[in-house]
């Protein structure tokens, strides 16, 4: 076996294996010849039982029936055959290993590799005394203690960069002090080689430089491709270093999975070098393959488990904010070479930090506009003019919702495969925004339908007119958050006259407010339609300009515009399009609760009115009277009658009395103050209540009143009145008496000729 290779340090080359792999802690690796001599073995533990173990499996080989009687443990092995040109051997690599700590499948891809790495040596030690290299044994034993001391120190470790990072240190050792070394790997998807690691800095400082593709390297074997300028003009990886670069293939059953570059002055190459590196890269491609094979399984599972963790917020959250940060945290998270706006079509409410904002369409042509072609066809576009730059739409079931901008100064090689993963995780969060958003909008309406059934309900309550207005601008003022509410009547259309109600908010209760809306209320009366303005100052208004935001919604009953309700707001856009649809409802619901309070009160106003005056009836003013007697200290009473009103009648006809009575009630109805109450008392007789006004002041509106009848009625008419008033400080007083002193005074009038007034 001496003879064949390196007796002296198997012992040492299995240690190394074991110490690199922390999995097996009670285990035995051996190496027996056909015979069944032991050649080699190295337990990594010395526990006094495992050598017995080990006899009793020996023997079991011996009868061709291999096994383990411990069922604590179990037995793997392989054939394995190695030669040179004096010697051959033919024996079984073994591993005894205990079941608890180690699984069988690492177990065998473990075993599999030391094979590997023998095999390697051994077809390297043939090749080399083939082609007469001038290379010692002493050369090819460093170098496997070189391959030892980087499964030594790495101790194991599935950490890519980790074990590159060991291996180009201890290769180092191999070259001339100014030499560099830069490790690439291979990506079969984008079918590039890109740096992993290297002994120098500036060469990752430069990833772009040394970023190769496919078609710019075709390895022949296992052979070495020297670089320099003359030979690979094309190549940036040649053009930009003045060294000859020596590219070692990485292979793993006779496939590239990457290269080591030995950067060294020109024309300084040694085949001593060469070979030592090659040897030692090629004892080490069973690992580089086995860290390959785990890092794509955990970049798999890693986007897996960012895709679970992504899915578990979207699902536990309906808040549009916390959804689009989670999202651009796992783009982040995934990619985090790229800078990454987010470019929103919807005025959603987003945490201030984050990097959000609009979406705006270019005026250039549709195929250069790249965030509006991805908003417009749901699909990655990608910018490589100038950096590369991603856009990725953020769509749901229902529409696109905006584009996530990735851009980095780096190159980028960006694949199907990485493509579709971007756009699942968009999707993902793009569905679970839908989600939310549809779900703000359910809670929104349910509170919107809340809201017009409550104040439906409340409308609803037989409430006065200014009962109902008073409530309603509150109500608009808590949901609409509103400077200024007002509720207008169109009085005369023709003359464009308005009346706000009472309970408006104290703007519209200013002459101006009737000049500043008078342009809106116009158009509300002619179109119909309603008005949204969220930018007044923008609209080139010249009215409000106290105010930025105006909703003006007309009230409509019957196919007939019979006011509006207008919403004032002193900031601009102080209303969403969503508060404005509200708004339209809730006006259209409370018009019938206004028509109907308008009919009520107009309903009782004629229960209460003499048809043929307009003035009130006689029992409304009792009921008045009566009520002042508790609420003021004094009231004055004057009762008119029409002198000779039979000879109007019969000379003129009774339609023409009835014309006469009508005048009389307006001059009356024209003179007195609006407290004061006046009622057709009985046919021709006319009365006036005046609350908190003594006699003195009672004759006098009285005497003003017969003059207005003397000069103005036609046909010409006269009126006699009596006075009568009372007080608290009188304890005799009532209606009765109130009434009876007045009766009395008028007889007295006409007692004394008429067109008189007395007390």
């Amino acid at each position: 076996m001496k003879s064949i290779t390196y007796n002296s340090d198997f012992s040492h080359f299995f240690q190394t294996f074991f110490e690199s792999e922390k999995l097996y802690k009670n285990a035995i690796l051996f190496l027996i010849d056909r015979s069944g001599e032991i050649v080699s073995v190295y337990p990594s533990s010395p526990l006094p039982f495992m050598e017995s173990l080990l006899n009793d499996v020996l023997r079991t080989m011996k009868t061709g029936e291999a096994h383990c009687s411990n069922d604590q443990f179990q037995l793997i092995t392989t054939e394995i055959c190695m030669s040179n040109d004096t010697h051959h051997f033919n024996g079984t690599l073994g591993l005894l290993f205990e079941r608890l700590i180690t699984n069988k499948k690492e177990a065998l891809s473990f075993l599999g590799n030391i094979k590997l790495s023998i095999y390697s040596f051994m077809k390297r030690e043939k090749s080399t005394m083939k082609e007469g290299n001038d290379v010692s044994e002493g050369q090819v034993d460093s170098v496997f203690l070189k391959v030892a001391s980087v499964l030594q120190s790495t101790k194991g470790s599935k950490n890519m960069k980790i074990f590159v990072r060991s291996f180009l240190t201890v290769a180092k050792e191999f070259c001339k002090q100014d030499d560099m070394l830069l490790f690439s790997l291979f990506d079969k998807e984008k079918r590039i080689y890109y740096p992993v690691e290297a002994t120098n800095e500036n060469l990752l400082n430069s990833k772009n430089d040394f970023t190769l593709e496919e078609d710019t390297l075709q390895f022949k074997g296992d052979k070495e491709i020297v670089v320099n300028h003359e030979k690979v003009k094309a190549s940036t990886f040649c053009l930009t270093h003045k060294q000859d670069n020596i590219l070692i293939p990485v292979l793993y059953q006779d496939k590239t999975i990457g290269f080591v570059s030995y950067l060294t002055k020109i024309d300084s190459v040694t085949n001593k070098i060469t070979f030592r590196l090659e040897r030692m890269i090629e004892a080490l491609g069973p690992w580089f393959h086995q860290l390959v094979e785990n890092e794509q399984i955990l970049f798999e599972r890693t986007r897996k488990d960012l895709l679970l963790k992504v899915n578990r917020t979207f699902y536990s959250s309906m808040d549009v904010s916390a959804i689009l940060e989670e999202v651009l945290s796992a783009l982040y998270e995934a990619y985090p070479q790229y800078e990454i706006d987010l470019l929103l079509s919807h005025d959603w409410d987003v945490s201030s930090h984050l990097p959000v904002k609009p979406l705006e369409f270019n005026n250039k042509l549709l195929n250069k506009d790249y965030a509006a072609t991805a908003y417009l066809t749901g699909e990655i576009q990608v910018d490589k003019s100038i950096i590369t730059t991603l856009y990725v739409p953020l769509k749901g079931k229902q529409g696109v919702y905006g584009v996530f901008k990735m851009a980095t100064s780096e190159l980028q090689y960006t694949f199907e495969d990485e493509l579709d993963f971007i756009q699942v995780l968009a999707d993902t969060g793009g569905n679970a925004l839908e989600n939310a958003e549809l779900y703000q909008q359910s809670k929104q309406h349910i509170a919107n339908l809340k809201f017009i059934n409550e104040t439906s309900q409340q409308l609803n309550e037989n409430l006065k007119l200014s009962e109902v207005t008073l409530y309603m601008v509150t109500k608009l003022k808590q949901n609409f958050a509103a400077e200024e509410v007002g509720f207008l009547l169109f009085e005369d259309k023709d003359n464009g006259k308005y009346e706000t109600l009472e309970g408006s908010s104290d703007y519209f209760l200013t002459k101006a407010s009737m000049i500043d809306l008078k342009p809106y209320l116009d158009k509300i009366e002619e179109s119909h339609d309603a008005i949204f303005q969220g930018n007044l100052d923008n609209n080139g208004s010249q009215f409000l300009c106290d105010y930025q935001s105006l909703m003006v919604v007309p009230m409509s009953h019957n196919g007939e515009v019979i006011g509006a309700v207008v919403v004032l707001g002193k900031a601009a856009y102080s209303f969403s399009f969503d508060s404005f649809k509200l708004f339209q409802s809730f006006v259209q619901h409370a018009t019938l609760a206004f028509v109907n309070s308008i009919l009520h009160e107009e309903l009782e106003k004629l229960v209460i009115t003499d048809y043929l005056t307009k003035l009130y009836t006689r029992e409304y003013l009792d009921r008045q009277v009566i009520s002042s007697f508790d609420k003021y200290e004094s009231g004055a009473f004057i009762l008119f009658d029409i002198d000779h009103f039979k000879r109007v009648n019969d000379q003129y006809g009774h339609q023409i009395g009835d014309e006469v009575i009508i005048q009389v009630a307006k001059m009356i109805s024209s003179t007195i103050k609006s407290k004061d109450i006046a009622a057709r008392w009985g046919g021709e007789e006319i009365a006036i209540y005046l609350p908190e006004e003594d006699k003195v002041e009672a004759m006098a509106i009285a005497e003003i009143i017969r003059k207005k009848v003397a000069q103005h009625s036609s046909p010409h008419v006269t009126v006699s009145s009596g006075v009568s008033s009372w007080s608290k400080t009188d304890n005799q007083c009532s209606l009765k008496r109130l009434f009876q002193d007045a009766d009395k005074a008028l007889y007295k009038a006409k007692s004394a000729g008429r067109n008189r007034v007395e007390s």
